[in-house]
């Protein structure tokens, strides 16, 4: 399932673009992959790396956290403390942009690839 899980995945893509945020989940062949969070009025990223359990479980590891200061004028990095092993799942399922789409899943979470397959 290593295969299937590498790319990007955007809960924005499930709606058509327009919404007023996104989630974005990125995982690398390599086995290193980002977090992404962004709206309209603020950003917050966070690197991992990750591995597959067996029994459809991803492990991700963080590496370090970016989000924008107060005064949204430059970039605080630190180190991460995520650390969870999380069940997850991906189908092809109709989404509200009204097109079927492979969805990632993890436990009640869902997000999509940025392109139909």
């Amino acid at each position: 399932m290593t295969e299937d899980i590498v790319g990007m995945w955007s809960a924005d893509a499930m709606y058509a673009p327009g919404s007023q945020s996104d989630d974005v989940f990125v995982f690398k062949e390599d086995g290193s992959g980002f977090y992404a969070f962004s709206n309209f009025a603020t950003s917050y990223a966070e690197s991992f790396q990750w591995k597959l359990l067996p029994d459809d479980i991803v492990q991700l590891k963080g590496v370090r956290t970016f989000e924008l200061n107060d005064e949204c004028t430059s970039v605080v990095e630190s180190n991460s403390t995520l650390e969870v092993s999380v069940p997850f799942s991906i189908a092809h399922e109709p989404t509200k942009a009204g097109r079927w789409m492979r969805v990632l899943r993890f436990r009640d979470l869902a997000i999509s690839t940025s392109c139909c397959s």
